[in-house]
């Protein structure tokens, strides 16, 4: 959290955060949801690491699909990525 921008207010991060020691893993209803992988690229003006980018509705849009595969989005468990959640560590 100390990464962001605006520090968002407390109750709201607690319904928002999925850190390890708080994700339900396969009893949480969003299971099958939550394991993407995604990336971050540069802002317009070329800070680093200030947009959050990811193709999950078009996954063969992804232009990383051919010139760098493993940033890719893509659930974790899946190729080209093909890190189980239950094998992660946060």
């Amino acid at each position: 959290m100390a990464d962001l921008p605006i520090q968002p207010e407390s109750d709201v991060w607690e319904k928002v955060c999925a850190e390890h020691g708080n994700c339900l893993g396969k009893r949480c209803k969003f299971y099958n949801d939550c394991f993407w992988q995604a990336r971050y690229q540069p802002g317009a003006d070329g800070t680093p690491r200030r947009v959050l980018v990811s193709y999950k509705q078009f996954t063969d849009s992804d232009p990383m699909m051919g010139s760098d595969p493993s940033l890719v989005t893509t659930n974790w468990r899946n190729p080209p990525v093909d890190r189980p959640e239950d094998a992660r560590r946060l």
